[in-house]
């Protein structure tokens, strides 16, 4: 166990990404790491060899903070449209990652102040996810050519994009938690079922 935490302690510093995350490995690794910085900096805890744990120092725990936000608010929300379905799968995971990351940083005590760019990320990624995963026009979309793994994975990005931003407003149907939750249960019913 020691070892596991040791290396995400090692990921979450270690890795470092460019300004703009346009290619699929950096986003997926952006995602990724803030996840980790944001764990880490919840359970504020350092390996020390040989194998027992510390407190985070302070400059630590900013820095963790700072690199899981920073990482959030570069956020590339874009999402390919029909009929470009290859990259949903990384793309549900992506936007899973960087709500953990969300989520945990809120639970380790930042202040919603700090947030609210990440947040605001985090609502356009979840409109763009919704309104790809809910496209259909004559029969084709997602939900409807990948009664799958493809379309449960989507729709379980998009019921946990509802739960961590129930309370998101939009004027936009597909900006809308409760139309996220909506689609998520419907489909996830249809592929199941």
């Amino acid at each position: 166990m020691f070892s596991f935490y040791a290396g995400l302690y090692s990921d979450a510093f270690g890795q470092n990404l460019p300004p703009v995350l346009s290619s699929n490995q950096d986003r997926r690794v952006a995602a990724h790491t803030a996840k980790n910085c944001a764990y880490v900096l919840l359970l504020d805890r350092k390996p020390v060899q040989p194998s027992s744990l510390d407190t985070l120092s302070n400059t630590d725990a900013t820095n963790l903070q700072n690199k899981a936000i920073s990482l959030l608010e570069r956020i590339n929300t874009n999402v390919e449209t029909y009929p470009d379905f290859g990259n949903y799968l990384w793309r549900a995971n992506e936007l899973i990652d960087n709500l953990i990351a969300y989520d945990l940083l809120k639970g380790a005590g930042v202040p919603d102040s700090l947030l609210t760019i990440s947040r605001a990320k985090l609502h356009e990624y979840s409109t763009n996810f919704h309104t790809q995963v809910a496209f259909n026009t004559f029969g084709l979309g997602l939900t409807s050519l990948h009664v799958d793994n493809h379309t449960l994975r989507a729709c379980g990005a998009l019921g946990m994009s509802a739960v961590v931003l129930n309370d998101a407003t939009s004027s936009s149907v597909d900006g809308q938690p409760q139309k996220w939750i909506q689609t998520a249960l419907w489909n996830i019913d249809n592929v199941l079922w």
